[in-house]
C-alpha cells in the first residue's frame, strides 16, 4: 500500500501491481488541509495544516483510523511536515509549522 495526502485528507492506494495502482475505496481519513505524510511503524503522521498534526493508525491499511490531532497545547497552527526520529533514549516527532516554526 501507498499512503498519500491531498486537500481532502489521507488516502490509501493499492500498489500490489504498480502499473494498475488504484485508490482503496473507503480507505481514508478526511482532513481539510493535508500536506505531508510520514509513516513510522503502524502510524501515519500527517502534517495537516490548520488541522494540526494528525496521527492515524494504519495497522489495517484498508481501514485507517484517526487516533488524535496533536496541537502541542495550541502551539501548532500550520503544520506542513513531520518526521519521526529515534535517539538512544526515545522517539521524537520533528514538526515544521508555517506559523510557529520548528518543534520537537
Amino acid at each position: 500500500y501507498a499512503f498519500v495526502v491531498d486537500r481532502d485528507g489521507l488516502k490509501v492506494v493499492d500498489v500490489t501491481m504498480p502499473e494498475r495502482a488504484k485508490l482503496v475505496a473507503g480507505a481514508g481519513v478526511p482532513l481539510g488541509d493535508a500536506r505531508d505524510v510520514y509513516l513510522a511503524r503502524e502510524y501515519a503522521y500527517v502534517g495537516a495544516g490548520a488541522d494540526d498534526l494528525a496521527i492515524v493508525d494504519i495497522q489495517k491499511p484498508e481501514q485507517p483510523r484517526l487516533v488524535t490531532k496533536f496541537t502541542a497545547d495550541g502551539a501548532l497552527a500550520d503544520v506542513n511536515q513531520v518526521k519521526v526520529g529515534m535517539v538512544n533514549d526515545s522517539v521524537y516527532g520533528l514538526v515544521a509549522d508555517g506559523q510557529s516554526g520548528f518543534h520537537v
